[in-house]
């Protein structure tokens, strides 16, 4: 089981390392966001179910309820969701100045991998609706850059 844990560690620091580079170049509030709800996904889907269970009972003491919403069914479909919409959003806006192929690329791969890591993580499943959930929010990131770029042509992720 260590070597379980070592690999999909080493993966996350991989993929976190990776989007550390890319968003180099973002704003220093573009660059700080992207990092902050990158690590927030790579964790909240690669982590155990307990340590989840243990950071939503902290949380819940700051966050009334928390608890409560994280029990309720299609709770795991909206964190899915809007962590995959905050991230695909703030690099696909932040970072107009790349192609938008790589990036769309990148993303539908996290979407994969990350369900993936999920299968040798005890109490944790990969799911083909969740990576169908994350590519929604893969898409809808993909519409704002869309709206942003259409909005204002001049404009280039700050």
């Amino acid at each position: 089981m260590m070597w379980v844990f070592l690999l999909v560690g080493l993966s996350v620091l991989a993929i976190y390392a990776l989007g550390w580079w890319v968003s180099g170049p973002m704003v220093w509030w573009g660059r700080w966001a992207f990092r902050l709800v990158l690590l927030a996904l790579l964790l909240g889907l690669t982590l155990p179910a307990d340590i989840i269970n243990l950071i939503i009972a902290f949380l819940s003491q700051f966050i009334p309820g928390l608890g409560e919403i994280s029990d309720e069914p299609g709770a795991s479909f909206g964190m899915h969701f809007l962590l995959f919409l905050s991230v695909a959003t703030v690099l696909f806006v932040l970072r107009l100045d790349l192609p938008i192929l790589p990036l769309l690329l990148s993303m539908i791969a996290l979407a994969f991998v990350t369900e993936g890591l999920q299968v040798p993580i005890p109490d944790r499943y990969g799911d083909m609706a969740d990576v169908g959930t994350n590519l929604v929010g893969v898409g809808l990131g993909w519409l704002a850059r869309w709206v942003m770029a259409s909005i204002r042509p001049s404009f280039r992720g700050f």
